[in-house]
């Protein structure tokens, strides 16, 4: 009669110890963010980027002695991410826009375009810049799959389907690669588009 007692009681804890291992479990990342970052890691170099976060509901910020870094969404464009850098060091910093990477929120990755770039250009035209000492630039990204069309690579506009990300949670990610004083950094911007709605135009070339 005596056992009962505690074996109830042992019981008890073995339940709990269930329940807060489920609990644990569940705190965990969800399966897009594991995939998002999974696609991260698999890139060389790319592992190492530095995570910044919004200030803002779309604008995002990064500042240090080095680099004044900002992001906004821009509205008129379907996933354009309208960035303004300025370069405060006394060298200049070498941007390799080829290298710029787009991932959604199931981590497929894509390139980028930035303005000067258009669409259907040929990848080889989206080389690196340099932005002098005490330089500001504005310029506008966005994503862009590869096709082989007319014997070259070009960077296409993504399809409906690749944009179409409505049943997953709207976090993109962004990793822009920079030589900054000798020392390539890949920073990472994670954008949450939530609240914003998406445009549908009947010739925009998103659809083509």
């Amino acid at each position: 009669m005596t056992m009962r007692p505690a074996l109830h009681r042992l019981r008890l804890l073995f339940l709990q110890m269930f329940l807060a291992l489920l609990a644990a479990c569940a705190a965990g990342p969800s399966a897009t963010e594991y995939y998002r970052d999974y696609s991260t890691e698999m890139m060389d170099l790319y592992p190492q980027a530095a995570i910044t976060y919004g200030t803002g509901l779309n604008e995002w910020n990064f500042n240090d002695a080095d680099l004044n870094i900002q992001f906004s969404i821009d509205t008129g464009r379907e996933y354009g991410f309208a960035l303004t850098l300025t370069n405060n060091t006394d060298q200049p910093v070498m941007i390799g826009w080829g290298e710029i990477y787009y991932v959604n929120t199931v981590g497929k990755r894509y390139h980028m375009i930035h303005h000067g770039v258009p669409y259907w250009s040929p990848a080889q035209d989206n080389k690196p810049s340099s932005v002098a000492p005490g330089q500001t630039i504005n310029d506008l990204l966005q994503p862009a799959r590869l096709v082989q069309r007319d014997g070259a690579w070009r960077l296409a506009p993504l399809t409906r389907s690749q944009m179409n990300q409505d049943d997953y949670p709207d976090t993109l990610t962004i990793l822009m690669p920079m030589r900054v004083r000798g020392v390539v950094r890949v920073h990472r911007f994670d954008f949450n588009i939530g609240d914003l709605e998406p445009i549908d135009e009947p010739f925009n070339p998103w659809f083509y």
